[in-house]
């Protein structure tokens, strides 16, 4: 993920990801809460950060490492946040003032999916993406 920022506002603006596989863990439960978009405790957190800390970051969408089933549908939640992720996901701005109220910030997010079957060589955590000179 690349960004370009405009004064100080990325120090208000946080993201989160998590694997949105319900409250049961795994997938193909046909439960209502899987892929909802809606964080639950037990899911597993693939990255939280500040706009500003997000230059050149790699989040690793697997299953804690483990290739996604071949056949399996499965669920990533991505949010973001004008102050700060409380512990239950929800979105808390008392902590921002109006400093950042004209700033402006731009990112490019990029999905790189490898297929794990002959290739176990392949590692999420040292790859490292193409990233493209900043406006």
């Amino acid at each position: 993920m690349s960004s370009y920022l405009k004064v100080g506002g990325a120090e208000e603006l946080s993201f989160f990801a998590w694997v949105d596989e319900g409250v049961t863990s795994g997938f193909g439960d046909n439960e209502s809460s899987e892929g909802d978009n809606v964080y639950q405790n037990d899911e597993t957190v693939l990255g939280s950060a500040k706009a500003s800390e997000l230059s050149n970051v790699v989040w690793s969408l697997t299953d804690v490492g483990n290739p996604i089933t071949a056949s399996t549908t499965a669920y990533i939640g991505i949010a973001w946040c004008y102050g700060n992720f409380e512990s239950d996901g929800s979105c808390s701005g008392t902590s921002v003032g109006n400093e950042s109220q004209t700033d402006s910030w731009f990112t490019d997010m990029a999905f790189y999916v490898e297929q794990s079957r002959n290739n176990d060589q392949f590692n999420c955590a040292t790859w490292t993406p193409e990233t493209q000179p900043q406006p």
